[in-house]
């Protein structure tokens, strides 16, 4: 993985996670509303515990749940609510 193609989640954030939905709050910003995470959104964020490159969070998602991941579009959206970064 080269610098900045990975993502991982935010430092600002606090979460609880059920095992089967995750609830995430941006600490970042004030005001910020709890983001409910489920489905392949909650899988994708389980993963972001360490930086890994979309094709690393697809194949990792595929080896620990045999679930078929495209993050494409939940990794820019969670980036925008501050949720995960880029590193």
């Amino acid at each position: 993985m080269t610098r900045r193609d990975g993502w991982s989640r935010s430092p600002a954030v606090a979460f609880v996670d059920d095992g089967e939905r995750v609830v995430v709050l941006g600490l970042a910003t004030p005001g910020q509303k709890p983001q409910l995470l489920a489905g392949h959104a909650a899988v994708t964020w389980r993963l972001l515990d360490r930086p890994l490159s979309p094709s690393e969070l697809e194949a990792a998602a595929v080896a620990r749940w045999g679930v078929a991941l495209t993050t494409a579009t939940l990794l820019p959206q969670l980036e925008a609510a501050g949720l995960c970064v880029r590193c």
